[in-house]
């Protein structure tokens, strides 16, 4: 695959303002139990609407880079940025090549088949796509909820206040096997477009807006 350098941002736009991480907008708060027994956590305080607009620019972002033969592999929140007009920017990614990948998966932010050796696809990116929406929609990472990890056999622990579409949207985006996983069938990123979640998204305006 194409190694991208690590100054590239995505989509289009050069961000030349103040920009935080994403990981700043949030504000996360444990309970003393485990998370992953009683959901008893503070929600995502962050609006549903940027929610969903941050996560359709991110998936155009990574739509452009699989159109140009990139897989990202290693996609999480510290990639993600946010700009000053509260939009969402890609920014670095490292080669599959690189070792240091497979030693710091500590969020489970990459997907299952990297660590099998299996043949690897841009369905690599739709998992961490789903990790990353994981913790938009819930407030916490995918390993605060699993921290024993997501096997095949593993069922999808998404709280009550989540959507159904947004719960239908992460159980297909999370599916253990490649072949499942949203994103990843004949028709690719339109069955990711299509989906309920994304009712409310004008893809044409979205894409016009990076247009340069």
């Amino acid at each position: 695959f194409t190694k991208v350098p690590e100054s590239a941002s995505l989509p289009l736009q050069i961000v030349d303002s103040e920009i935080v991480k994403a990981d700043d907008v949030f504000e996360r708060k444990l309970s003393d139990r485990s998370v992953h027994d009683d959901f008893e956590f503070k929600p995502v305080t962050v609006n549903s609407k940027d929610v969903t607009k941050w996560a359709a620019q991110l998936l155009l972002a990574l739509e452009k880079l699989h159109v140009l033969g990139v897989v990202c592999c290693d996609l999480n929140m510290n990639n993600l940025l946010i700009d000053e007009a509260g939009d969402l920017v890609l920014t670095y990614m490292c080669s599959i090549a690189d070792e240091k990948i497979f030693k710091t998966n500590t969020d489970f932010s990459l997907a299952p088949e990297l660590f099998s050796f299996d043949k690897i696809s841009s369905a690599v990116d739709w998992w961490s796509y789903g990790a990353i929406l994981y913790e938009l929609l819930i407030g916490v990472p995918l390993k605060s909820v699993h921290p024993e990890g997501i096997t095949s056999y593993s069922v999808l622990r998404v709280p009550k206040y989540v959507s159904p579409e947004g719960r239908s949207l992460l159980k297909q985006l999370l599916a253990y096997d490649a072949s499942e996983r949203l994103g990843c069938g004949a028709r690719g990123t339109e069955d990711i477009k299509t989906h309920p979640f994304f009712n409310s998204v004008s893809w044409e305006q979205l894409v016009n807006k990076y247009i340069v």
